[in-house]
């Protein structure tokens, strides 16, 4: 409601928000484990294509990110980013 909204607090749909990209940071947090790890995350969404949505995410996988057309281009763009990491590992700590 507008009394929470004025007082400083989330709308409902903000909060929900806010704790849906927290749980996304979470998976993401998941799978790319530390500086040298790699891994492919899908956010098979058309509202990710906005930035408005992009600004939620981490900083550092901003930049990362590839914005496909349809499944082939994501395909295609996986393969390759898998055999690029194949030739190019990297190096072990």
């Amino acid at each position: 409601n507008n009394e929470g909204v004025s007082r400083g607090l989330l709308s409902g749909d903000q909060w929900y928000s806010q704790q849906a990209f927290r749980a996304l940071n979470q998976a993401v947090g998941r799978c790319l484990r530390h500086r040298n790890d790699h891994g492919a995350i899908l956010l098979a969404d058309e509202r990710y294509l906005r930035d408005d949505m992009t600004r939620h995410l981490p900083k550092w996988l901003r930049p990362t990110m590839r914005k496909c057309a349809g499944f082939e281009d994501s395909r295609r763009g996986l393969r390759s980013f898998f055999a690029m990491h194949a030739r190019e590992p990297p190096p072990i700590q």
